[in-house]
């Protein structure tokens, strides 16, 4: 049994300030859980068209910046935002690469919003575990918390294979068979709905043996319209006090007043 097969993994660390973007630790961490059968989430090889982050639009986003272009910086992030906290949203977990000498604003709102969510986080702190930020240490298990690759890489075999694991009121497995079992069953009614439905097959049988008369024939379509006459206006009883007007409309008069508008 592999618990984690199947899901996808969000992999969250700092990339603006980050050497390389952050691109190497991901790379590495793919290959090296690669049998685990996880789909990695990966925002530096993103699996969609938009809001994409590379070496290339990391420099053009400098540039906007030094010149000043702060809309276009805006309208840029905004994407890459919508899109990287989207994958936050469809991911199964997240493994956090910290590095607390980065400043690091995405990668902080990733973990808080995951944690809303009750994700499990797996975080490593560059530094050491020692070294991770007070404030996490309130916000996510510290077991969960590891100063070395080797402590992230065991405790994901871990959960993947050991009969007992700890889920931390973090780590819920579905049984994903059992529900594509019930949608895959061909639904064949109650036997209300069945004898409902041959009631209304044999009333249907009957009105096309026995079709109505036809409303429309020559001899009406020759008729000439009937004209209803309709009293003149100052006959009719008004429904509200305020529809009867107080003055009459004059030409230029398009907003007359009425009655009640005092």
């Amino acid at each position: 049994m592999n618990r984690l097969s199947g899901m996808r993994g969000y992999l969250g660390g700092a990339m603006e300030n980050a050497e390389g973007l952050g691109v190497e630790w991901r790379q590495t961490m793919q290959e090296q859980t690669a049998n685990l059968g996880v789909i990695w989430l990966d925002p530096t090889n993103k699996p969609i068209d938009i809001g994409i982050e590379d070496i290339e639009n990391h420099e053009i986003r400098k540039k906007l910046k030094n010149e000043g272009r702060y809309d276009e910086v805006t309208n840029t992030m905004k994407i890459i935002r919508c899109v990287d906290l989207r994958m936050v949203d469809i991911a199964d977990f997240l493994i956090i690469n910290l590095d607390v000498t980065i400043h690091t604003a995405g990668t902080y709102e990733e973990l808080f919003l995951a944690n809303r969510q009750k994700k499990p986080i797996i975080l490593h702190v560059i530094q050491g575990k020692h070294r991770c930020p007070d404030w996490i240490f309130a916000t996510i298990p510290h077991q969960m918390i590891f100063g070395f690759w080797q402590g992230v890489t065991d405790y994901l075999r871990h959960i993947a294979y050991d009969p007992i694991i700890e889920n931390r009121k973090r780590w819920y497995f579905f049984n994903f068979p059992k529900v594509e079992a019930v949608e895959s069953k061909e639904y064949t009614g109650s036997v209300d709905e069945t004898a409902q439905a041959d009631r209304y097959k044999v009333a249907l049988k009957a009105v096309l043996a026995d079709p109505p008369p036809k409303l429309y024939s020559p001899e009406a379509a020759a008729r000439p319209p009937e004209v209803m006459s309709t009293p003149p206006f100052e006959e009719i009883e008004p429904a509200h006090p305020r529809h009867v007007m107080a003055e009459p409309l004059e030409p230029g008069n398009l907003f007359p007043r009425v009655q009640g508008d005092e």
